[in-house]
């Protein structure tokens, strides 16, 4: 399916939707098409996401804050009660239609708690209690910490979603490129593909063309090598700490937590940085690599892989409720869009898009994991591997592929 059909879909319909496909086919692209529009008619979507790195990355605040949950834990008649007495019982009756990114992350047991929760809130026996409700995101990706699929909950049946799948790919335009990843998806590679990601092994990181990303499965390791790296370049440093701002401690917390950028952010001039928040102006979006080129008291100038160069400000992050001249701001933090790139977790790289990566997978914990940090990269060019590339590298949940063939058009 296209983007515009896609489209049409989400303005001219007011079914439940599933909007899904490969990385790269412009699932974000089309949502914020899609608030924009929403916006400029008078509706305004609420936007969610299942982490809070995610909701960061669409301005908006992670499913459990909305629906007032602390986690996925089955609830008591009393549970319900007790959050529909506080503030959340707004958000469900006044949400029209509610925006769900990075379904792959949501559990199974979570749908249902919402789905329960809005039932009773809105006095209809209907999925959501007749809020329209859009999900967006890919099975084949990062699956729920703890607990079962979205899909393999009754409630989402209940949902009865239909599909928007995404097809043409925006992110990788090579065919060779685009053919693995797809045949990853499906759960099986060629030879000759297999002989193509062995082809793109390294033995030295310092093979790859500077600026480049690693990226790991572990936040030790990560944290390790970048200050390791860090460590090791001899232009003088520079510290920029986070500035923070509101009267609930416990909210500054949650944004500092899951804000990419570090609360202490120590750069040096040639120190490779990945920028975590989208530029206004297009300059730049989250996940575009580039290199400190200088340092200034609160701003630093860094060249982009295309070789242009900006200067980069600090950037804020809100904790906030309702909209327009409802909108109420209860905590704030700023810091320079920027965090240390010689690695990342691969956890941290979903809906990013990168020029060069190195990928060490050779530790992969979750079906999908692999997935993700290939799927990253735009091109077959840009992509590396270091480390030994095990059997179940490219696994794949079995009940994804199952579930995606009924979906896929």
């Amino acid at each position: 399916m296209t983007q515009d059909t896609a489209l049409d879909i989400l303005k001219n319909t007011n079914d439940n939707v599933f909007l899904t496909g490969a990385p790269g086919t412009g699932k974000s692209y089309l949502i914020n098409k899609y608030v924009a529009w929403s916006e400029d008619n008078g509706e305004l979507p609420v936007m969610t996401a299942s982490t809070g790195i995610a909701a960061l990355n669409v301005n908006g605040r992670t499913l459990h804050s909305w629906g007032g949950l602390r986690n996925d834990q089955p609830l008591s008649d009393q549970d319900v009660d007790d959050i529909l007495d506080g503030y959340s019982y707004t958000n469900y009756v006044e949400t029209e239609t509610l925006i769900i990114d990075e379904i792959s992350m949501v559990s199974s047991s979570l749908i249902e708690s919402l789905n329960r929760i809005a039932k009773r809130a809105r006095g209809r026996n209907q999925f959501m209690g007749g809020i329209r409700v859009i999900v967006v995101g890919d099975f084949y990706q990062l699956p729920p910490v703890k607990g079962r699929f979205a899909f393999e909950s009754e409630d989402w049946d209940e949902g009865d979603f239909t599909v928007a799948y995404l097809t043409e790919q925006k992110r990788q335009t090579e065919l060779v490129f685009t053919e693995i990843l797809q045949n990853i998806r499906a759960g099986f590679l060629t030879e000759p593909q297999k002989d193509i990601i062995r082809s793109r092994i390294i033995k030295d990181a310092d093979e790859v063309e500077n600026p480049k990303i690693r990226l790991d499965t572990h936040n030790k390791k990560v944290d390790l090598i970048n200050n390791r790296q860090l460590e090791r370049l001899k232009t003088p440093p520079q510290t920029y700490v986070m500035q923070k701002e509101g009267k609930y401690p416990d909210a500054i917390e949650k944004l500092i937590k899951n804000c990419l950028s570090p609360e202490r952010l120590i750069l040096k001039v040639g120190t490779p940085v990945l920028f975590t928040r989208n530029d206004s102006e297009l300059r730049w979006v989250n996940g575009t690599q580039g290199i400190i080129i200088e340092l200034k008291s609160h701003s630093v100038i860094v060249e982009l892989t295309n070789g242009l160069k900006y200067e980069v400000d600090p950037m804020t992050w809100e904790a906030s409720s309702g909209y327009g001249k409802n909108r109420k701001i209860y905590a704030e933090i700023s810091q320079l869009p920027l965090k240390l790139a010689w690695a990342i977790t691969i956890h941290k790289s979903q809906g990013m898009t990168l020029d060069r990566a190195i990928v060490d997978v050779s530790h992969a914990f979750a079906e999908g994991q692999a997935y993700v940090a290939v799927s990253r990269v735009r091109t077959l060019e840009g992509l590396h591997f270091q480390g030994f590339l095990s059997q179940g590298f490219f696994r794949v949940s079995k009940k994804v592929i199952a579930y995606d063939k009924t979906i896929k058009p």
